[in-house]
């Protein structure tokens, strides 16, 4: 009962949220109308009606989200929530209700995230205060509760919920992973990272290709991060591998995360016990594959090359190898001036004092 009607719905509401950012308003404008039409079309006393209230919830927080207002988007997600629990409480073992629960609890989590800065894995754990500390938990447990409830679906090999399972376990690998609870950090990355294999296995493409690889590399940077350097290239050898298998797909994209990958990949090489002697090799295809892709986009990823010749010139000064290292010192510093006075963006300035320190 009510499918059309909610089909209906679904296609209005994906036409306003895939909008350009400076139509945001608009397509906000045009989801409250919908919210106002669906009680003129939709009994409140029906499952549609919730189901619709879902969608219309989860899309307006996504809008403002969007515009980097996440108090607003969080209270949107948490009338989502709501709805979504109304659904779930009227049967429990309904995969379509759990999976609505869990998308919400995962983007209300994902707010707390942002409201407290647990975004990004540096060596330096952050300590929380009282009340970040009360916060980070309430986004763990709101993780747990929907992993757990799309465990059965995802065991059953249901590539929504593997998808969803792998979002929150990485979101939650990354969450301890600031605050320096490796332990916890790695196992939740691993699990993610099986989640993505499995479903790469299955479906072989580009997509599930890059997602894989990505999620090998944060498992990578929590391995150095744990002083574990043999399983941090093992990771990101495979994650390598995983892009080259489908870079004839989108050679921008997966160039440049090859390049990139390459780079972190060099570093762990220099490292290693037992595999330094492949350190310089890698550096200069990682810096070969940057340019090529920078060379073919007009300019677009010259930071990364730029920082690429550092790496590079930094890896052959701390091998002896002064004149070789200075020579793509210099040619970073020329990109790099060059860059400076084509942007208002101080990081080229920044690159470029670094890298003449180096310079004797």
């Amino acid at each position: 009962m009510y499918e059309e009607e909610i089909k209906a719905l679904q296609r209005s509401i994906m036409q306003a949220v895939n909008c350009k950012r400076d139509e945001v308003p608009q397509a906000q404008e045009q989801l409250k109308a919908l919210q106002e039409h669906l009680t003129e079309t939709i009994p409140e006393d029906t499952d549609a009606y919730l189901v619709a209230q879902v969608s219309l919830e989860e899309s307006q927080g996504d809008l403002y989200q969007r515009m980097g207002k996440i108090k607003d988007a969080s209270a949107y997600y948490d009338r989502m929530a709501r709805y979504a629990a109304q659904l779930l409480q009227k049967d429990e073992k309904d995969a379509g209700s759990a999976y609505r629960m869990a998308v919400a609890l995962f983007k209300q989590a994902g707010c707390i995230r942002l409201g407290i800065n647990c975004q990004i894995v540096t060596p330096k754990p952050r300590s929380l205060n009282e009340q970040e500390n009360k916060a980070f938990q309430a986004a763990v447990s709101r993780y747990k509760e929907a992993v757990r409830l799309m465990l059965p679906a995802a065991k059953e090999g249901k590539a929504r919920e593997m998808t969803m399972t792998s979002n929150c376990l990485n979101d939650l690998s990354t969450m301890y992973g600031v605050v320096g609870n490796y332990k916890d950090a790695l196992e939740a990355a691993r699990s993610a990272v099986q989640i993505d294999r499995t479903l790469y296995d299955h479906m072989d493409d580009a997509p599930h290709s890059m997602r894989v690889a990505v999620h090998m590399n944060g498992l990578a940077l929590l391995y150095n991060l744990m002083q574990n350097t043999e399983m941090a290239t093992d990771t990101l050898e495979d994650a390598i591998y995983a892009l080259s298998e489908h870079e004839a797909d989108s050679p921008v994209e997966f160039g440049i995360a090859i390049g990139r990958f390459q780079m972190n990949l060099a570093n762990c090489y220099q490292r290693s016990k037992t595999q330094k002697t492949n350190a310089e090799e890698t550096y200069l295809n990682a810096l070969r594959n940057i340019k090529a892709v920078n060379d073919k986009t007009d300019n677009r990823f010259v930071l990364d090359l730029i920082s690429a010749f550092q790496a590079v010139g930094q890896y052959y000064i701390s091998q002896g190898n002064r004149s070789e290292g200075e020579s793509y010192l210099n040619n970073g510093i020329l990109l790099a001036e060059e860059s400076a006075q084509n942007s208002d963006q101080p990081i080229f300035g920044q690159l470029a004092e670094q890298m003449r320190k180096l310079v004797g």
